[in-house]
């Protein structure tokens, strides 16, 4: 995992159980924005999640000083396909965070490739995914499905080294 630092955010790979309950917390205060389960998940429930998918996942935890401002996950899904989620903290919304930690995140996939849904009526999430990186490859009733462009790994102008 990249460390540099992302747009003012401090990167730190989640490695551990700490971080691990870090996510959970950032998660549950986001979850009301997610595309698919919304409910509050618990300490054994994360623990459970930690250890079933902690061999199949590249996740950051993205400070602001000491102040967890959010997480970016890719997760390995059972058909080999890189799924994005990426949450911030209502505090440091609106100023480019979710961007940041997205374009962070999607150029960490193993394969190139990362997929990614957000609801139609979370009008951030679906502005973030139609960005240069992304494009749509369908919709259902609720949500828009995209994928990243197949030559997002050659392009890396957002980072800032040393900001």
């Amino acid at each position: 995992m990249d460390t540099s630092p992302v747009r003012g955010l401090r990167v730190v790979p989640v490695t551990n159980w700490g971080h691990a309950e870090t996510m959970r917390f950032v998660r549950n205060t986001c979850r009301a924005g997610f595309a698919h389960d919304t409910a509050k998940i618990g300490r054994r429930a994360q623990r459970a999640w930690w250890q079933a998918n902690r061999t199949r996942m590249v996740a950051a935890l993205y400070y602001v000083g000491d102040a967890p401002a959010g997480y970016g996950l890719l997760r390995q899904s059972e058909d080999g396909r890189w799924w994005s989620s990426v949450a911030v903290l209502p505090r440091f919304g609106g100023i480019g965070f979710g961007r940041a930690i997205t374009q962070h995140l999607v150029r960490q996939s193993p394969d190139g490739v990362v997929w990614a849904e957000a609801r139609k009526d979370q009008p951030a999430a679906c502005a973030l995914h139609r960005a240069d990186d992304w494009e749509v490859i369908g919709e259902d009733a609720e949500r828009w499905h995209y994928r990243t462009r197949p030559d997002i790994g050659e392009r890396r102008p957002w980072l800032e080294a040393g900001s």
